[in-house]
């Protein structure tokens, strides 16, 4: 059976440890609802010198109010599929006891580099703008353990991404004498215009 485990940030850590150290872990457990043994971890963690509390402590004064507010402080990491990544960040009303959105970020997604688009780049460039061969002739150029299919399958779904990054044309024709494989370097160019006065 499946449980539910929750995530803790190491700055919610910290804190819960400078509270268990003032109030006490078994208090400080209740006062934050969490269990008792995952707070006698953090702070064996603490005493060992795995997790940072820094310096400073709090006085038992706050130590209430460092409660209230670890519990009412929440980020939530929405990730999917046809959505950008978002961070939110809320905060609970304690009167209405419901969650308010403070601010949102918004992180672009980006994709990793490409090590085989990056050899195929490298081939072509401004002072030798085009290279043509067959496939096997292109995996021996870039060095690459990859299947000669495989390779050229790769080409086909990324040539719109290796022209854009890397201003590679890819064009994969059949031929009578098999598979001919032509990378052209596309020289970007600035706009031209014109100033009137």
């Amino acid at each position: 059976m499946a449980r539910n485990q929750r995530k803790y940030n190491t700055e919610y850590k910290v804190q819960a440890v400078k509270l268990s150290n003032e109030i006490g872990s078994s208090k400080a457990a209740v006062e934050l609802r969490i269990p008792v043994d995952t707070l006698y971890g953090w702070v064996k963690a603490a005493k060992e010198g795995r997790l940072d509390i820094g310096g400073g402590a709090h006085t038992p004064q706050t130590a209430m109010s460092l409660a209230e507010e670890l519990n009412s402080k929440a980020t939530l990491e929405v990730v999917g599929r046809d959505q950008p990544d978002q961070r939110l960040y809320l905060s609970k009303d304690q009167e209405s006891l419901v969650w308010v959105l403070g601010h949102a970020e918004n992180e672009l997604w980006k994709q990793p580099p490409d090590p085989v688009l990056e050899a195929v780049a490298k081939i072509v460039s401004a002072d030798n703008r085009e290279w043509e061969g067959s496939p096997t002739e292109l995996a021996q150029a870039i060095q690459t353990d990859m299947a000669v299919n495989r390779l050229t399958k790769h080409l086909n779904v990324n040539a719109s991404r290796l022209l854009e990054e890397h201003q590679v044309k890819y064009e994969n024709k059949t031929k009578h004498a098999g598979r001919r494989i032509r990378l052209t370097y596309m020289v970007v160019e600035a706009p031209a215009f014109e100033v009137i006065e």
